[in-house]
């Protein structure tokens, strides 16, 4: 359904007014900290002074240590965690890379945007939109990207956004491994989905590149008011991650998940026609192993992020987000995909550490959307 001019400026208006009436995600925060999340007139900034970290991770799911996960080793996330508060049920406005970006981006729902698949940019659309760095470049803040936050990663600017940064960084490491060099599993009659563990470093990988970007961004900016956004392909298939990581997950410890999976309720088949023998049992240890090595491999480069945070003495002046766009399946319901309104497609890690505001270790069961990260954002630094 197409929405005219006046119904998307509507939505757009509508969604601002909303964020002024403090309808964000820190309003969900614990009760503790509650006093010191309502808004504050407008000459006195509540975040006068911080900067903005933004970490968005591509197809990640909460299966990690911190979210409770049995068998996910992801140090670095955690870390963040336990200075800031995690989010439990949060939800992305759409299960597809462009659609959920552009929606959390502008502040708009899918409907809003008209932005329901992955080729078309925002642009074209929204012409006249302001999204979220394009506003903080407005009110000063230099604004700077690398790798995948819109959309595009890996060298493809088309989905460049001249108006919203003032640096723009689309790091490129090994090409992707040719279809014989890695392993391919059909998990219906026109996908498939591929794995490598790779030789190397990590930063011969396209994320280890964003990363040592990243870092080199923050030492460019500490000195002046920024917003900082990084975005990690993995764990996006195909899942190729060094070597290393998929050593951290051996194969005893992946059949007793599998075998916990099985026995849920989320083990019945998705729909019709979606085989549950389509991918055999020692092809889906493969693939549980490949995904969690690719999340264990992001967790390490957010670690030498953080480490820069550390070393730059940032900590105490920078608000650090870190979300995904939206979860996949592992095999619940048959899939490897996501594409789906099921629980594991739709909801998303968010952690967000606000410098003394945010109480470590705490956790959230309040039900937010990635909707609410523009106007939340908007209201805290007080713009």
């Amino acid at each position: 359904m197409a929405l005219t001019a006046t119904e998307k400026r509507v939505a757009r208006d509508s969604g601002r007014r909303a964020g002024r009436r403090w309808r964000g995600l820190l309003a969900a925060l614990p009760l503790a900290s509650l006093a010191s999340c309502a808004p504050q007139p407008a000459s006195t900034p509540p975040a006068e002074g911080l900067n903005l970290l933004l970490i968005v991770v591509d197809d990640l799911r909460p299966d990690l240590g911190s979210y409770g996960h049995p068998l996910v080793q992801s140090p670095n996330i955690d870390r963040l965690a336990a200075r800031g508060v995690r989010f439990e049920r949060a939800y992305s406005q759409f299960p597809v890379c462009n659609p959920s970006r552009s929606s959390f981006l502008t502040g708009l729902r899918p409907l809003a945007t008209g932005v329901l698949d992955n080729t078309t940019h925002y642009r074209k659309l929204l012409p006249d939109a302001v999204t979220l760095p394009q506003h903080f470049r407005t009110n000063g803040y230099f604004t700077a990207s690398v790798g995948k936050v819109f959309h595009g990663a890996g060298g493809r600017n088309e989905w460049s956004n001249p108006e919203a940064w003032d640096l723009e960084a689309f790091p490129r490491g090994r090409r992707r491994a040719r279809a014989g060099e890695r392993e391919r599993f059909p998990y219906r009659e026109d996908k498939s989905i591929g794995w490598a563990a790779a030789a190397g470093r990590d930063r011969d990988q396209t994320d280890g590149q964003v990363a040592l970007e990243t870092v080199g961004v923050l030492e460019q900016a500490r000195d002046r008011p920024f917003f900082v956004a990084t975005g990690f392909l993995r764990p996006h298939t195909p899942w190729i991650a060094p070597k290393e990581y998929f050593d951290l997950y051996p194969q005893p410890a992946l059949e007793s998940y599998l075998a916990a999976l099985e026995a849920s309720a989320e083990a019945q088949p998705l729909a019709p026609g979606v085989s549950p023998d389509r991918i055999g049992r020692e092809e889906q240890l493969a693939l549980l192993r490949a995904y969690y090595a690719c999340v264990s491999f992001v967790d390490a480069q957010i670690g030498l992020i953080f480490d820069a945070l550390d070393r730059l003495e940032l900590w105490q002046t920078t608000v650090v987000v870190l979300v995904s766009d939206h979860g996949v399946h592992l095999g619940e319901r048959s899939w490897w995909w996501k594409n789906t309104l099921s629980e594991v497609s739709a909801r998303v890690p968010l952690v967000i550490s606000v410098p003394g505001l945010t109480p470590g270790g705490e956790a959230s069961t309040a039900l937010v959307e990635l909707v609410d990260l523009f106007p939340t954002l908007v209201d805290l630094f007080g713009l």
